[in-house]
């Protein structure tokens, strides 16, 4: 009970404070065939209204955290795969790869649930493997912020600040592509992201 009442607290600030910070988009980042996209779990705030009603698939964990995130977004037309590295991994990576093989769209958040914080794990890195569907690096920056506590430093834009979505074409995995250099790639397109909300390109 506790935390549906916390779920529907933070549904409710998401929808006023949202309206209050719009994005600007550099690059496509939308597609009409399959995708993997990636971002940072620190940096969902800025993309759940962005990428609302495209009927994308979002990883979300079984913690008491990702409930939480799929009872803030999910009348957002959002879709969930229920897993993570830690609970439910295979399964979940299962169903993901059915989904992108029949068309489907999928997000995640490779640094989730639990961290390291900006550490790619190797879930969309697999899937992307796995099914030769290319991955869409998501970087997001804000002008102006409120760094949580929490394992991932999690970043709240204050009303009216700037938010900035970088965004890569979609990157099909070569011969000797690692998770490593995802890790890199990621990295560089949300630093650029950065950046460019605070003015320094």
């Amino acid at each position: 009970m506790r935390d549906r009442i916390e779920a529907g607290i933070l549904k409710n600030l998401f929808f006023f404070w949202s309206n209050t910070v719009p994005c600007r988009v550099y690059g496509k980042i939308f597609y009409d065939e399959p995708v993997i996209y990636v971002f940072w779990h620190c940096k969902m705030f800025g993309l759940i209204k962005l990428m609302r009603r495209r009927g994308i698939y979002v990883l979300a964990s079984k913690h008491r955290d990702g409930e939480k995130i799929v009872q803030i977004v999910k009348n957002y037309g959002y879709r969930f795969v229920r897993g993570s590295t830690s609970r439910g991994g295979i399964s979940a990576l299962k169903e993901i790869v059915r989904l992108l093989r029949s068309g489907k769209q999928i997000a995640f958040t490779p640094d989730g649930p639990r961290g390291p914080r900006w550490k790619f794990q190797e879930g969309a890195f697999f899937a992307s493997k796995i099914t030769g569907i290319p991955l869409v690096f998501v970087g997001v920056g804000y002008s102006r912020k409120i760094v949580l506590p929490t394992w991932d430093l999690f970043e709240i834009p204050l009303p009216f600040s700037r938010c900035v979505v970088y965004s890569s074409l979609p990157y099909r995995l070569k011969e000797g592509d690692t998770v490593q250099k995802m890790e890199e790639l990621l990295t560089q397109y949300t630093l650029r992201a950065e950046a460019i909300a605070n003015g320094k390109i």
